[in-house]
């Protein structure tokens, strides 16, 4: 069931991490790589135009639909009229970046001190604070961007 109150992510396939540690003794060490596939379904617009004569088709496995025909518009529908998905798309985009991260013992054993560092595009959710990995660009563009992430956490404990 689909609940749009939920973080639903309809992303073409799920993030990998590859992650490399190291524990030599004295301290432990991380360094980690990310990618990540972005889709987003676009709709031109919230309603559309009956100007816009043409052909709609959607493929066998109901997934992709398809609009030839005069440019759509728009303009609003006249009254009584609903909006249709005419002219949506995917867009895709890959993000991916890296990191890396340690913990090290200090004051004999009674104090670690860690940093930990990610950067990249589209990686937003792998940061301490759970940002958004892609923005809807202009009207005019009507796709999205993967959005550059750089976040990094110290800690005493």
């Amino acid at each position: 069931m689909h609940l749009t109150t939920t973080g639903y992510a309809q992303n073409k396939a799920p993030d990998v991490v590859v992650k490399a540690a190291l524990d030599p003794g004295w301290g432990h060490y991380e360094v980690f790589a990310i990618v990540s596939q972005l889709r987003a379904r676009v709709y031109p617009c919230a309603v559309i135009s009956f100007s816009a004569n043409g052909l709609v088709t959607t493929d066998a496995k109901g997934q992709t639909t398809t609009y030839a025909g005069a440019p759509i518009t728009c303009a609003p529908l006249a009254a009584g009229d609903a909006p249709n998905a005419a002219g949506a798309f995917n867009d895709s985009r890959t993000g991916g970046g890296g990191g890396a991260s340690f913990r090290v013992p200090l004051f004999a054993k009674k104090l670690d001190f860690g940093v930990k560092g990610v950067y990249g595009d589209g990686i937003g959710r792998f940061g301490s604070s759970q940002l958004a990995d892609a923005e809807a660009m202009s009207s005019a563009d009507r796709s999205e961007r993967a959005i550059w992430t750089r976040s990094g956490i110290r800690q005493l404990r």
